[in-house]
């Protein structure tokens, strides 16, 4: 071993700095997969991410990205620290939950996430009472057929129209959300096509039973959202299926018979285990049982 070795092994290593806010643009660098996706997500410029990773670099003395054929990707050190910053970051959002029960109580945010059709039609129109309740309240919706990540805390709490696969949640059935076949009261419903659904509501089971009704012939009218759905059945162009508390809020529409029985999704609620205790969280969640249970009994 050489004197030069020695000395360097003899001194001090620089301490490395690491700020958790460029950790947290890195996180999201590799789960959006690009630094444009990134930034969206977060709502920042594409700057701000590669600024971070810089810093990050330097601090770490490695490199985190890589250019290959005139791409980004990530290097294989990312790929190890990965599990460490999971871990770092799920210990970092448990406390911010600590210290939000602590000290907020039922102020704070509460975000929710929920398909078009339940966050539309059924609870921002009951918002009035939560608002009336909780005043110092801050709710955000996300109206998204997406299954957000609520352990990343892309959402607080979440309404689902199929069972939770993910592993690590609370969930609870709210029951059956029963369809009706449906169109406008003044049309003769036999005159009608039925209205398809494409995209990704194909795979649905309310587009299975609708494609049977057609036997297997082509739609004449298609839609890719709940909607638009909703407005050709108002526009009486064609004949479709809704919740029957839907049909409720439409008195223009009315039930149609058919051969075959409607189909029924069933509709949970998910949370995150760590923030259900929060007082915000608990209260909401009782309001979104209310309405589903009780007032719209689905």
């Amino acid at each position: 071993m050489n004197a030069q070795t020695q000395k360097s092994r003899s001194q001090p290593q620089e301490s490395r700095e690491l700020n958790w806010n460029d950790l947290r643009y890195l996180m999201a660098l590799v789960r959006a997969g690009s630094l444009a996706a990134a930034a969206r997500h977060l709502q920042v410029s594409d700057t701000t991410i590669s600024r971070a990773v810089t810093r990050l670099e330097a601090a770490l003395g490695m490199a985190l990205l890589q250019r290959v054929e005139g791409r980004l990707q990530l290097s294989d050190a990312v790929t190890a620290l990965l599990p460490l910053l999971e871990s770092a970051e799920l210990a970092l959002t448990r406390a911010a939950d600590w210290a939000d029960q602590e000290t907020q109580g039922l102020c704070g945010c509460v975000t929710i996430t929920a398909p078009p059709m339940l966050a539309n039609h059924l609870l921002i129109p009951a918002l009035p009472e939560l608002r009336t309740r909780y005043p110092e309240l801050q709710v955000n919706f996300i109206s998204s057929r997406e299954n957000l990540n609520l352990q990343r805390r892309e959402a607080d709490l979440a309404l689902r129209l199929a069972r939770p696969t993910q592993e690590g949640l609370l969930t609870r059935s709210l029951g059956f959300m029963q369809y009706q076949a449906c169109a406008r009261r003044d049309c003769e419903p036999s005159t009608l096509p039925w209205i398809g659904l494409n995209g990704d509501l194909a795979q649905r089971p309310e587009a299975k039973w609708l494609a049977r009704q057609m036997s297997g012939q082509s739609a004449l009218l298609t839609v890719n959202d709940e909607s638009s759905w909703l407005q050709m059945l108002l526009a009486g162009v064609g004949r479709g299926l809704l919740p029957t508390w839907m049909l409720k809020l439409y008195p223009e529409l009315s039930v149609i018979e058919t051969s075959e029985a409607c189909p029924k999704r069933e509709v949970w609620w998910v949370c995150d285990p760590a923030r259900r205790s929060l007082a915000r969280i608990d209260a909401v969640l009782e309001w979104i049982e209310r309405q589903t249970l009780l007032e719209l009994r689905l």
